[in-house]
């Protein structure tokens, strides 16, 4: 992810840069922040990046798709 949207959103600044995942303890807890990419249904690249708890909770969760040469937040809840 570029600078521009890091700036804007921490939490992408703690997942991986490239594809896999990162541990992090804070606050005496243990995070997986996970980067992950593939295809939607209708064609588009995506990359999806993921904070767990150690025990596979989801806290965090943001997807971009790439549109026309730049990542395009999508909302997966509609």
């Amino acid at each position: 992810m570029g600078s521009e949207l890091t700036k804007h959103n921490p939490f992408l600044n703690d997942c991986p840069y490239w594809l896999g995942t990162r541990e992090k303890v804070e606050n005496g807890i243990r995070y997986i922040y996970e980067t992950s990419q593939g295809k939607t249904h209708d064609g588009y690249d995506f990359i999806n990046f993921k904070k767990k708890k150690e025990n596979g909770i989801v806290i965090e969760e943001l997807t971009y798709e790439i549109r026309d040469g730049g990542p395009v937040e999508v909302n997966e809840q509609e």
